[in-house]
Formats: C-alpha cells, structure tokens, sequence
C-alpha cells in the first residue's frame, strides 16, 4: 500500500540510501530501478514481484533526493 511506501520513504533505510544513491549517481537506470523497487516492495508489501506497484514512489524519492520537481 502507498501509505507504507511513502513511511518507509519518509525516512529510509540505510540499506536504501546506499542503492539510492547509487542508482541516482548511474542516472537510473532500468537496471538498478527494478531492484530496488523490488528491495522496497518486498520491505513493505512482503512481495519482491509487486516491484511495478512501487516504482513510482521510489522514482519519485530519488527525485527528490536530486532536488527535481516530482
């Protein structure tokens, strides 16, 4: 659920942080996105495969954590 999401984002994980800021600093690639949507869905919604349902919400995080308009 996004509510879960969103608190998990609210303030993340270390674990988080570290792919986050890799994945910002590759240009976020497809490559490392799926991954770590796949690490947050499986943190909160307890499925690896509900990746799809996430990846908004993370996009949108590592967005903000370049400082862009969401």
């Amino acid at each position: 659920n996004d509510a879960q999401v969103r608190a998990l984002l609210e303030s993340p994980p270390e674990w988080f942080r570290q792919q986050a800021t890799v994945c910002v600093q590759e240009g976020r690639p497809e490559r490392l996105l799926k991954p770590l949507a796949s690490a947050v869905a499986y943190e909160c919604l307890g499925d690896v495969h509900r990746w799809r349902e996430v990846l908004p919400i993370v996009v949108s995080k590592l967005r903000e954590m370049l400082g862009e308009a969401a």
